[in-house]
């Protein structure tokens, strides 16, 4: 039977250049950089991006507060830019084609590889529902500890209050944790090259 996840995901705010250079580092040596964004409403294209978690090793994860104020969120987009712009890792996304709305409209272009956990799943169940707790539940063999009884029902609603940014941690860390078990069940149903296939 699925079981809790066995312990939270240590969160770190990050904030300045140094440690966004840093956190580039990392995923480079890595391979792979996990990505949560927040944004409240369905429609990407008139959703603020609010923040985004990183996640590069299980059980961590970074984030940083996107700026409501335009100046200071130009800013903070541009020092995030490079992380979404190198060639040296995957961004692992849940929704790559959301994140990649986001991050346009917050004056990002995404051009680093990618891999979809949303859309993996999809190829491998596709009769399933493709939330991230029932892929966590069916490919980790745990309930991501992601959600209340008020956000389980509005998808892309707001994230628990008091608790978005460990949440956000999670949900990086989980969708990292996430890609290496789908690609491997993708391999072993002859998928994968199905999956490299799809454009968005």
């Amino acid at each position: 039977a699925p079981s809790a996840t066995p312990s939270p995901t240590l969160c770190t705010e990050i904030s300045s250049a140094e440690d966004i250079s840093r956190l580039k580092e990392e995923a480079s040596r890595k391979g792979f950089l996990g990505i949560a964004l927040y944004a409240v409403g369905a429609e990407a294209m008139v959703s603020p991006l609010r923040a985004i978690a990183f996640s590069t090793a299980e059980g961590t994860a970074k984030f940083i507060n996107i700026p409501s104020a335009k100046e200071a969120r130009s800013l903070t987009m541009m020092l995030l830019k490079p992380l979404f712009n190198c060639k040296e890792y995957t961004v692992v996304s849940h929704d790559i084609k959301r994140d990649i709305i986001l991050l346009r409209n917050a004056g990002v272009t995404l051009t680093a590889p990618y891999f979809d956990t949303r859309l993996a799943h999809y190829i491998l169940q596709p009769e399933m529902r493709h939330r991230i707790t029932d892929i966590a539940m069916n490919v980790l063999g745990f309930i991501p500890d992601i959600e209340d009884a008020e956000t389980a029902r509005k998808p892309y609603g707001p994230l628990p209050k008091g608790r978005e940014d460990q949440v956000l941690c999670h949900i990086a860390d989980i969708t990292l944790r996430l890609r290496a078990p789908l690609v491997k069940l993708l391999e072993q149903n002859g998928q994968l090259s199905l999956l490299n296939d799809i454009e968005l």
